[in-house]
């Protein structure tokens, strides 16, 4: 301004001065520099553990300074030390870079809290001050928020979990590792200046309607130190909301005697577009034929999307339908239909039938893989409910008992009844389970199921006959006298299809062809013939057998000595 009033003042001298008269222009005074103000840089209101220094150094700014200024930082409270390259004390100085800024490490005290560092300037008396947190070892991790949330499945969570370390004394603890896992993709952060460490990313349930857990863990170099509350475990719900499907689970097609319950009480079941079962939704179950009655026909889904009529009483003699209504729109399957036939009641039985588990094969002594079915009919061949079945197992074939304590076996609405596990006795071959009915009437027509027991696997070589003895050299050994084996298991069942080689394995001699042979039916074959060698001496021929596929075959091997000697009587 004041320059504007100075160029003004010339302009009016100029236009009433001519320079020729030897009028004299007067050069206004240079103004005078701008004063340095000073600022906080970088570096202030950090914290870090009493005794380290601080992750970031602390800087201040001078605006407008003089060239070689000097800021000087002092520690004036906490006992901790400032410096730059390695030389630390109480006090250091640092220049004022061209940029105006000057900057020194800060390494804190001791003493926990509060410490302060005083920053003057060369030159001038203006100073500041900045200020750092001295916390203590990490002693607690606490979650902040999201713990305890609910959204859909398949969806994401409206917070973020986020957990805070600090010491002992409540002092946030920044910088520290945090690892995120469970039921989410592992991440791991920092924490903050004020030691929270948040989730880096939403929360996204799986589609299954359960409980979910996200844990953090606060980590130094790898492990999880044992502070309180570490690791911290978040969890969540996911809960089916809107029900886009029903569907029948139990209780369709069934028979029963009109003016009596159908065994099984219809059911049904709600989902959402994941499977999971939708809770609180009511069904109405209705009947469409007169006749009959319905119990407890208003039910709400249970938790797994359940719903389940009280009973279902059927009218007389026919068909019959209950239709079961879900609350709601755009529900595919709604409504449910099921279907019942109200029947004559059965006379006492006649007859029993197989259904099922008949012919069955399997290895001695284990379990065959399907159960036996039967079904109780009377005269008219209707199904007999609530009539006790038995199965026992025939001699050598096993077991079919029930469990002790269980209860006795009794045909259910359809007249069908199903036997414990078979299992197989030690006998390969055929194996029977006898059916009978308690205190059935005379003249019930009653089945028997058969089952084809198949030899052990752990089968061994046994040497039968055919060892030992002196014959002429040169000379055959008679057939009765031959090497005879025999593959067994380990109950001594006889193993068929078994190839086993004889060789000669000393004394010279020959083996008739074939040298190769496989067992019969009882397990056994004997070499096809053997002449003894020239000289005298032992003659040694060994069997070797091959396992069948899957078989242990120990031993696998057999040898069979005969003696050689001249016949005296063929002597010149």
């Amino acid at each position: 301004m004041s320059r504007l009033l100075f160029l003004l003042l010339l302009g009016a001298l100029s236009a009433c001065c001519d320079p020729d008269s030897g009028c004299e222009i007067t050069e206004p005074p240079p103004e005078p520099p701008a004063a340095p103000t000073v600022r906080v840089w970088a570096g202030d209101d950090q914290s870090a553990e009493q005794g380290r220094q601080l992750a970031d150094p602390i800087a201040v700014q001078v605006a407008n300074a003089p060239v070689g200024m000097v800021a000087t930082f002092s520690v004036t409270s906490g006992g901790g030390r400032v410096g730059r390259a390695g030389a630390f004390g109480t006090s250091a100085a640092a220049p004022v870079d061209p940029s105006g800024v000057a900057e020194v490490a800060w390494e804190l005290g001791t003493a926990l809290g509060a410490q302060r560092v005083r920053i003057t300037f060369s030159g001038i008396p203006n100073f500041l001050e900045m200020m750092a947190t001295a916390h203590g070892p990490a002693a607690l991790l606490r979650a902040v928020r999201g713990s305890g949330q609910t959204g859909a499945p398949g969806g994401e969570l409206a917070v973020r979990p986020a957990v805070a370390l600090s010491d002992a004394d409540g002092r946030p603890i920044p910088g520290a590792r945090i690892e995120f896992a469970g039921d989410l993709p592992g991440t791991i952060t920092a924490t903050s200046r004020d030691g929270v460490a948040e989730l880096p990313f939403r929360w996204t349930l799986g589609t299954v309607a359960r409980r979910y857990q996200a844990v953090a863990t606060y980590l130094v170099g790898g492990s999880a130190p044992a502070i309180i509350g570490n690791p911290v475990i978040f969890s969540a719900d996911a809960v089916p909301s809107a029900a886009v499907g029903l569907a029948k689970v139990a209780g369709d097609l069934q028979a029963a005697p009109a003016g009596a319950a159908v065994p099984v009480a219809p059911s049904v079941r709600l989902t959402d577009e994941f499977g999971n079962g939708v809770p609180g939704i009511a069904v109405t179950f209705s009947r469409e034929q007169a006749g009959g009655g319905l119990t407890d026909s208003v039910r709400t889904t249970d938790a797994s999307g359940l719903a389940t009529i009280g009973a279902w009483t059927l009218g007389g003699e026919g068909t019959h339908r209950v239709t079961a209504m879900a609350t709601g729109t755009g529900i595919a399957g709604n409504p449910a239909t099921f279907t019942a036939t109200a029947v004559v009641p059965a006379g006492p039985p006649a007859r029993v039938v197989i259904v099922s588990g008949d012919k069955q094969t399997g290895e001695v002594t284990t379990a065959l893989p399907e159960r036996l079915r039967v079904r109780v009919l009377d005269a008219a061949d209707r199904p007999v409910p609530n009539v006790q079945v038995d199965f026992s197992a025939g001699t050598g074939s096993g077991s079919v008992a029930l469990p002790f304590g269980s209860p006795p076996i009794r045909s259910d609405a359809s007249g069908e009844a199903t036997s414990p596990t078979w299992t197989l006795g030690q006998f390969a071959g055929p194996q029977y389970v006898l059916v009978s009915l308690f205190l059935s009437p005379p003249g019930v027509v009653l089945p028997t199921f058969s089952a084809t027991a198949t030899p052990g696997r752990l089968q061994r070589l046994v040497r039968l006959g055919g060892d030992g003895g002196t014959y002429p050299t040169g000379g055959s050994v008679p057939i009765q006298q031959l090497p005879l084996v025999q593959i067994l298991d380990q109950f001594n069942n006889p193993i068929s299809g078994v190839s086993v080689t004889f060789a000669i394995t000393s004394g010279g001699g020959t083996l008739a062809s074939p040298t190769t042979l496989v067992t019969g039916p009882t397990g056994t074959v004997r070499a096809a013939g053997w002449t003894i060698g020239a000289a005298p001496g032992p003659n040694v021929v060994t069997a070797t057998a091959v396992p069948l596929s899957g078989v242990s075959l120990v031993p696998a091997t057999a040898t069979f000595t005969k003696v050689g000697v001249l016949d005296v009587r063929s002597a010149p």
